[in-house]
């Protein structure tokens, strides 16, 4: 997931991207490429702009700064936190919404 919003951070870039690009990101199961760019493309109540990217890419590399210091100690833990609306589509979360459901996913590196 961090690999598509680091170089998708918003739904404007999926609706927008080559659909073979969407596919050869890594983790996305089969058929789910598809699903996700039809579900940017008629996304609402989302951030877009140039503001949205910079705070979604900043958010990525933080995860990702967390992710490389957890694998150097074996007490370290590293929340991700997304929002999915009924479109399927992460997001980063803001406030909660109706009609999503917030999930975090927390990591510990032994």
């Amino acid at each position: 997931m961090l690999q598509l919003l680091e170089k998708y951070p918003t739904s404007q870039r999926i609706a927008a991207a080559r659909l073979g690009s969407l596919e050869k990101v890594p983790f996305i199961p089969e058929g789910m490429a598809e699903k996700l760019q039809n579900a940017a493309k008629t996304s609402v109540g989302t951030l877009d702009g140039d503001v949205a990217e910079a705070l979604i890419t900043e958010r990525v590399s933080e995860m990702r700064h967390s992710l490389r210091q957890a694998r150097r100690s074996c007490a370290a833990k590293v929340t991700i936190s997304f929002v999915v609306s009924s479109g399927n589509v992460p997001s980063v979360p803001q406030q909660p919404m109706a009609g999503t459901r917030q999930f975090e996913l927390s990591i510990c590196v032994a």
